[in-house]
């Protein structure tokens, strides 16, 4: 799998427990890529946005002022209730018209309260797209950074 770059965006005064995880496979073109947001509560509507860039997003009135900490590119990936345990799960095609390298970043949030005064956002996920064996590296398994993974690196 490959190593996703991540953060906690600071743009909303409210605090979260719930976490973004992409999970196999990663973004490669062509390919349903499966994201997955836990910590929400049971039948919760959760919506997943993607950006091309982390960043200071928009703060729109409908979540109570609350900033997305995607930009670029902005789209609404899709709506998930939330299961009994508090998982969200969201199943994208990565468009297959997509480069080679190009990024996105991702972002859950829940609208909660009068006029979403109560909203909360996850943390914010980054990854590009790759085809083939490129999607597949070794950064788990390269411990001295030398590009060489596993049974392959004598040192």
């Amino acid at each position: 799998m490959r190593h996703l770059k991540s953060r906690n965006w600071k743009g909303s005064p409210r605090g979260w427990k719930a976490r973004l995880l992409s999970q196999s496979p990663p973004l490669e073109i062509g390919v349903v890529a499966d994201i997955t947001l836990t910590g929400a509560d049971a039948d919760e509507r959760v919506v997943l946005v993607r950006g091309t860039e982390m960043g200071a997003g928009g703060c729109p009135a409908s979540l109570g002022g609350a900033c997305l900490g995607v930009t670029g590119s902005i789209a609404m990936i899709g709506r998930s209730r939330a299961n009994g345990d508090g998982v969200a799960e969201f199943h994208w095609p990565v468009p297959s018209g997509a480069p080679e390298g190009l990024q996105f970043c991702m972002q859950a949030f829940i609208k909660r309260g009068p006029g979403g005064a109560d909203s909360i956002l996850s943390n914010v996920i980054c990854e590009s797209t790759c085809t083939g064996d490129s999607c597949y590296d070794c950064d788990e398994s390269d411990f001295d950074d030398d590009g060489l993974c596993g049974d392959e690196d004598i040192c």
